[in-house]
């Protein structure tokens, strides 16, 4: 979310996101920072209900913490969040965009 939007007032950790990005790690992510364990990284978060109004504003301040981005509530689209693959490729084209490392960076 923007500085503005952000309901925490606090700009994302410009120090996170070390390691690689895949959905595992969004998973686990979500599973500790949302406490929603999603086992398939294709289930439709939003759809379903898996993910509520509150738990979404969650989702986002952890993916801002977790990897060091800053999202955008207003020009983001819905479907970048609505599943763990998703979230996945949504944080690696944010990340790419601004030169930090993902998974598609790391060696072979």
């Amino acid at each position: 979310m923007t500085t503005a939007a952000r309901l925490d007032g606090d700009a994302p950790d410009a120090g996170a996101a070390p390691g690689p990005v895949d959905t595992s790690r969004v998973a686990a992510m979500v599973r500790s920072r949302v406490g929603i364990e999603v086992t398939d990284p294709d289930s439709d978060l939003l759809s379903t209900g898996i993910i509520d109004s509150l738990s979404f504003v969650t989702l986002l301040l952890a993916i801002e913490e977790e990897f060091g981005i800053d999202i955008d509530v207003v020009q983001m689209d819905l479907d970048d969040v609505r599943s763990i693959g998703r979230i996945t490729a949504f944080v690696e084209r944010e990340l790419s965009a601004r030169g930090g490392s993902t998974a598609d960076d790391r060696p072979a």
